[in-house]
This record gives C-alpha cells, sequence and structure tokens, in this order.
C-alpha cells in the first residue's frame, strides 16, 4: 500500500533526479510494493529486514535493484537459530534500499571462490568488518548485528563514514601481501 511518505520520498526523488530516472525509480518503486523481497527499509533495527527472506540469487553483482548504484554496506542479521547462521543483506546509500544477497560472494565482480573471499577487523571491534575479494581487489564494508550494542540504534550513513579508515587500511594491507607474492 502507498502511503503519504512513499509519495513525498518520490517527488524528492523527482526533483533530484530528472524525469528519465525519476520514471524508472518510480515504475520499480510500484513493482516493489507488489514484490515483498524489495521491500525498502532505512534501519538494519526495522523487523522488516530482520525477517529472513529466500536471496535473490539473479543479482550477480552487489548493485542495487531499484537504483542500480553499487551497495555501500554489507550486513550480516543473526536469525537466532544455530542452524542457520547469518543472512547478509545489502545496502543502497543512494536510494536506502535494503536487499538479500548471498553470504559468500563478492559483491564487486560476483565470485564465490572462497579461497578469494576473506574479511578483516579490528580485533577490538569484530562487529565492523571489511570483507576483501583477491580476484577483484574489492571491499566492502559489513556490519555484523550479534556483535553490535544496539543494532536498533544504528546509523549505516555514519557507519560507512567510520570505517573508511578500516577499509583503507585493508586495502593497503591487501596491496602490500599481493606486492610481496
Amino acid at each position: 500500500m502507498i502511503v503519504q511518505t512513499d509519495i513525498d520520498s518520490i517527488k524528492r526523488y523527482r526533483d533530484r533526479l530528472g524525469e528519465e530516472l525519476y520514471e524508472h525509480l518510480a515504475e520499480l518503486w510500484f513493482e516493489s510494493e507488489k514484490n515483498p523481497d524489495l521491500q525498502t527499509e532505512k534501519s538494519i533495527g526495522k523487523s522488516d529486514v530482520t525477517e529472513s527472506a529466500p536471496v535473490d540469487f539473479a543479482a550477480e553483482k552487489g548493485d542495487c535493484p531499484l537504483c542500480g548504484y553499487g551497495a555501500e554496506m554489507g550486513i550480516l542479521l543473526d536469525s537466532g537459530k544455530e542452524t542457520e547462521g547469518s543472512a547478509r543483506k545489502l545496502w543502497c546509500a543512494y536510494c536506502e534500499h535494503v536487499w538479500n544477497y548471498e553470504r559468500i560472494r563478492c559483491t564487486r565482480c560476483g565470485t564465490r571462490n572462497q579461497d578469494a573471499l576473506s574479511y578483516h577487523f579490528d580485533e577490538d571491534d569484530s562487529a565492523r568488518r571489511i570483507y576483501y575479494c583477491s580476484e577483484c581487489q574489492g571491499t566492502q564494508k559489513v556490519l555484523n548485528e550479534k556483535d553490535l550494542e544496539n543494532p536498533a540504534e544504528v546509523d549505516l550513513r555514519l557507519e560507512g563514514i567510520l570505517m573508511e579508515g578500516l577499509e583503507q587500511a585493508v586495502q593497503e594491507h591487501c596491496a602490500d601481501k599481493r606486492g610481496a607474492d
């Protein structure tokens, strides 16, 4: 169901994006109303985001299914069940859409080669991680929900900025490692 806040959001997009891109986004927006896997949320603490939903395996790379921009952040959501593990969601900083993504997959090149994929974190902060792909040298900022003190209060835009230093350190470390090989 479309509500006034959705209409106001669409008007803001139209004003920012121009007519052609606006029409494309509006079409996708209305399509998302019919498809629960395409619902947009802004906080990882909202119940709709934390519910498990089937992963869209058609997504080769981590590009937003609504606007086409690359994912700014990944989120590992704890299922609360030992046998299920964590689900991975991606978040678009441009349109703030959250969508399902495979847990073991590079968001930049799409590889599933586990030997090429790794993650790095500060030993004092396991909630904030950088995923690294040695095949394309791509990185992805990832928050691990179960290690966050209060997931409902996380601001994804702020987290993206705060994790820039960690991401740069991982890129430099991995570049040095490649140079040594």
